[in-house]
């Protein structure tokens, strides 16, 4: 089976190393360190899935280096803060919307939930927002200001509409295909039958093998085309 192809974009080469090293019997891990050569990368590489780091080093920069150690001083304070805040935060509130977006998915798969939270992610383990994407739930950031919220509710609404109109359409055909499976198998077994009973009155055939061959070869022809009808439902359900 052929691996998947991995881009990774990341100017700190740690990262992309620590990737390769972890993952790399598992894809075809293909690298790039400057941002600024991505879209040339996936048009030569095309990859089937992208990892994108968010901040890049600025071009041009003489006191990049400076600014990095400071930079990373302060993402090394940033990350022991936010681990106490998770201790405190869990302490204090249990994660039920997690949990509840579970029991909401084991009874309606059709209405959108959104995860709203101040803190989006930063304070979710990564089981968590697994467990979020898992169960189709989405984040918004909730703000002082909701007045630019409206615009995003709708798409998702939107979204979900169209999704669900295509879900049910297609649930339409399979069941229209799944009632009538076993008349389309009957016809295309009895029709071969038939056309060769036809066969032989018309042409008198008389010869016993000949009979036999015939039989055979459309009960033969009405199996594969049972099978086909019976694989096409398959794949119209699973789509």
């Amino acid at each position: 089976m052929t691996q998947k192809r991995i881009l990774i974009c990341d100017d700190q080469k740690i990262f992309i190393d620590n990737f390769i090293l972890s993952y790399g019997s598992y894809y075809d891990i293909k690298k790039e360190d400057d941002i600024n050569e991505l879209l040339n990368r996936i048009d030569e590489l095309k990859p089937d899935l992208i990892l994108l780091d968010l901040f890049h080093q600025k071009k041009m920069d003489e006191n990049f280096e400076k600014k990095r150690l400071v930079a990373e001083k302060e993402l090394a304070n940033l990350f022991n803060q936010i681990s106490k805040t998770k201790i405190a935060v869990k302490d204090a509130w249990d994660l039920q919307g997690v949990k509840i977006l579970e029991d909401i998915r084991r009874k309606n798969n059709d209405i959108p939930v959104v995860i709203f939270s101040q803190t989006g992610t930063i304070l979710l383990e990564d089981e968590e927002i697994q467990t979020v994407a898992k169960n189709d739930g989405r984040f918004m950031l909730k703000r002082k200001d909701m007045s630019n919220i409206k615009t995003e509710l709708d798409r998702i609404i939107e979204t979900k509409s169209v999704l669900q109109n295509h879900k049910t359409e297609a649930d339409r055909a399979w069941l229209i295909l799944k009632r009538y499976k076993y008349f389309l198998i009957i016809s295309w077994f009895i029709f071969p039958l038939v056309i060769l009973g036809i066969l032989i009155i018309r042409l008198q055939i008389s010869s016993l093998g000949n009979i036999v061959i015939g039989v055979i070869s459309s009960i033969i022809a009405s199996l594969i085309v049972s099978f086909v009808a019976v694989y096409s439902t398959k794949i119209l359900k699973d789509s």
